[in-house]
């Protein structure tokens, strides 16, 4: 959890807009919101760093997440009362592309910037 602070704002598939760190584990961060998806090897990204570059690079990981889960698919299982499911997975990472190329889109506008003159 490198770079990352208590107050930053982050984006990604599954967390809330406007969501902030409440807290960071060494294995873990906390948002100050809870998020609507879970899973493991979730693309998060910290508000205040080149977000085009950014979102750019999470679209590329989970992308290859996803060739590397179907290159090589996984059955789905139960572990001490844990369950994982690769079908849940693969449907997370699809989800996550799909937020990560609509948050691109808005990084890259078009931006209209409005102003009005006070008298």
């Amino acid at each position: 959890m490198v770079n990352l602070v208590v107050g930053q704002s982050i984006v990604g598939a599954g967390i809330p807009s406007g969501a902030r760190i409440f807290a960071v584990g060494s294995t873990t961060v906390t948002l100050n919101s809870n998020a609507t998806a879970t899973g493991v090897g979730v693309a998060i990204v910290a508000a205040d760093v080149d977000l085009s570059t950014s979102l750019q690079s999470a679209l590329e990981n989970v992308i290859l997440q996803l060739t590397l889960i179907t290159a090589n698919p996984k059955p789905s299982y139960s572990i001490d009362g844990q369950s994982v499911s690769w079908e849940s997975y693969y449907a997370m990472l699809l989800r996550s592309i799909d937020e990560l190329r609509k948050q691109i889109q808005i990084q890259s506008g078009p931006f209209e910037l409005r102003t009005t003159a006070r008298p």
